[in-house]
């Protein structure tokens, strides 16, 4: 990506016109998945991948409560949901963010608000809102994930999805 111009955008952007290489071919977009940690952040920017998706839940820490950068059932994350828009914002990479908890997308969305001039680059917030097979999940509210995003992010682009189980059903097995 060091050799091509990228335009300036906004949260709303297409990442098909965003990611001009693509030339409009969305699986030449290239992810990092699960981007929770510092390592794993590093690791994303320096493979130059084009859309980094991570998951968000809030933590108590000596500061209060603050969104992290982690997938239930982790609940600690040595990045912070600050600390990784920081390292995102100069690269300007796309970014998928995964809520896992409803009480995380108003913190979120206000830090996303209050920089958004320096978010030149594809925002996705994503929830799962409904139940999945098999999943002993629970969803969360649609109706207020919705109306929190259009409230106080309207920009970006809204993506929904299931909720899935833990357990691979890649491999046969003969357990119950």
């Amino acid at each position: 990506m060091d050799d091509v111009v990228l335009p300036d955008h906004q949260p709303n952007a297409n990442p098909l016109s965003y990611f001009v290489e693509t030339q409009n071919d969305g699986a030449l977009i290239s992810w990092a998945h699960a981007v929770n940690s510092k390592a794993l952040l590093k690791r994303a920017l320096s493979e130059k991948q084009m859309m980094l998706e991570a998951d968000i839940i809030l933590s108590d820490s000596a500061n209060g409560t603050v969104p992290i950068m982690a997938h239930p059932p982790m609940t600690h994350s040595d990045l912070t949901f600050d600390e990784w828009l920081m390292g995102v914002i100069p690269a300007r990479r796309g970014i998928k963010l995964d809520f896992k908890s409803i009480e995380a997308v108003p913190p979120v969305l206000e830090r996303l608000r209050v920089l958004e001039q320096q978010l030149r680059f594809p925002v996705m917030l994503n929830a799962d809102v409904l139940p999945g097979f098999d999943s002993p999940t629970l969803p969360l509210d649609a109706e207020h994930f919705i109306r929190l995003c259009k409230l106080m992010f309207p920009r970006a682009t809204l993506s929904t999805a299931s909720t899935s189980t833990t357990r691979s059903r890649s491999v046969p097995s003969d357990e119950p």
